[in-house]
């Protein structure tokens, strides 16, 4: 979730966000002419963002215009202000130097919510909240000083098979284009392959994958996904901690979204052809579990070749291998051919593709994947070209065990 104030609205179920901040520190009422001293102090830390926030609340009639001042020697002020579940507008240098200065006129006559905070996670001290009726936009004065980095919240951690929720606010953090993301932090192991779902229904997803602390991405995507959602598969290289970067297309987006982590590989989502809906490549369709199969186990290696009289995939032939797995079992599955570009599918007991890699070492493939479940998995070994021909290796081996799920 993000770190500053609509974040923590957002986290929130709908018409409870103002209740929720009074229940972390009672609002206070200030009025047009009213000047207020304050400290933001540690003990005000919300529970989930870690964010120090005061509350205050404003009433003003039909028309009315004020002026919101926040000062502070102490922090980099930010004042966020909303009507009930309504954003109206937020600011956090528009006054002298850094402070904060922020002009909003009443559409209606309803109570609005002050939020007092800080640029900064953990900064506390004494401020000053001023509000004066009346009032323009100001042009700030200029200063030499640089402007406080909005730093990022800490990225969550996310492991195969979770799915999380967040939200993108209009104060979330901005990637190098300026559009909003939200960090997560997923440790992986050399060569293995995950692949990353984010969906909404408010605004257009994008993927990325960075190492921490890094700008540029290691991959990317925006449209594999169902509908807008995005869907990125990425083989890690090295073992370590990599930062998976939920981030929108556009600027100025908003709103709620979710992050799913799954091992392996996950073809592309069909999706129909009626008006509005998105054209997405052709989902591999459930395989039949083979009539006929070779077992393979770990520390195998066989030799076989691709014949015309052999299973039929595709346009292509095709040999079965047949796995005895284990549950959390992490498995290497390789295959080399001096005879043919080859290609590899990993499928479970009923037909569906949980991975495919046709060239992990130029012509060669190879899958790492953790097997969900104790049970019958298929190995597919085919080629490129359905006229590939020719003889070919093939290996299991197994990796380290992968952790067991909390």
């Amino acid at each position: 979730m993000s770190i500053l104030v609509r974040a923590v609205l957002g986290a929130l179920a709908a018409g409870c966000a103002v209740q929720a901040y009074a229940q972390l520190s009672p609002a206070q009422t200030i009025r047009p002419g009213e000047t207020v001293r304050g400290v933001l102090e540690k003990r005000e830390v919300h529970p989930k963002t870690q964010w120090i926030t005061d509350v205050f609340t404003l009433r003003g009639g039909r028309g009315e215009k004020v002026t919101i001042n926040l000062t502070s020697t102490s922090f980099d002020p930010l004042i966020h202000v909303d009507r009930g579940d309504t954003h109206v507008d937020e600011d956090d240098d528009g006054g002298d130097g850094f402070d904060a200065r922020l002009v909003v006129e009443f559409e209606v006559s309803e109570p609005h919510q002050i939020y007092v905070t800080s640029s900064g996670k953990d900064e506390t001290g004494a401020y000053t909240l001023k509000v004066e009726r009346g009032g323009e936009v100001v042009v700030p004065a200029q200063t030499t000083a640089p402007r406080a980095a909005r730093p990022a919240p800490p990225a969550a951690p996310i492991r195969a098979g979770q799915t999380l929720q967040g939200r993108m606010t209009p104060l979330s953090p901005l990637h190098t284009d300026d559009t909003p993301y939200m960090p997560f932090a997923f440790t992986a192991r050399r060569n293995q392959t995950v692949t990353f779902d984010m969906t909404s229904e408010d605004f257009d997803t994008n993927l990325m994958i960075l190492l921490p602390g890094a700008t540029e991405e290691l991959a990317k995507d925006d449209d594999s996904g169902v509908g807008t959602g995005a869907r990125l598969t990425f083989t890690f290289p090295a073992d370590g901690v990599y930062e998976i970067r939920a981030n929108s297309i556009l600027q100025s987006s908003e709103g709620d979204f979710s992050l799913a982590a799954a091992e392996g590989t996950i073809a592309p989502v069909v999706e129909s052809e009626t008006e509005g809906a998105r054209s997405s490549p052709v989902a591999r369709r459930p395989i039949a579990p083979p009539a006929r199969s070779a077992p393979l186990a770990v520390g195998d290696t066989l030799r076989g070749t691709l014949e015309t009289s052999d299973l039929r995939e595709g346009d292509g032939v095709a040999d079965a291998y047949r796995i005895r797995g284990q549950a959390r079992q992490t498995v290497l599955i390789t295959m080399t051919s001096d005879a043919f570009d080859a290609q590899l599918l990993l499928l479970d007991g009923a037909g569906n593709t949980l991975a495919e890699n046709d060239d992990e070492d130029g012509t060669n493939p190879a899958i790492t994947y953790t097997l969900p479940t104790a049970g019958d998995y298929y190995v597919i070994a085919k080629g490129i070209r359905s006229e590939a021909r020719g003889a070919y290796r093939i290996t299991l081996s197994r990796e380290a065990t992968a952790p067991a799920a909390r």
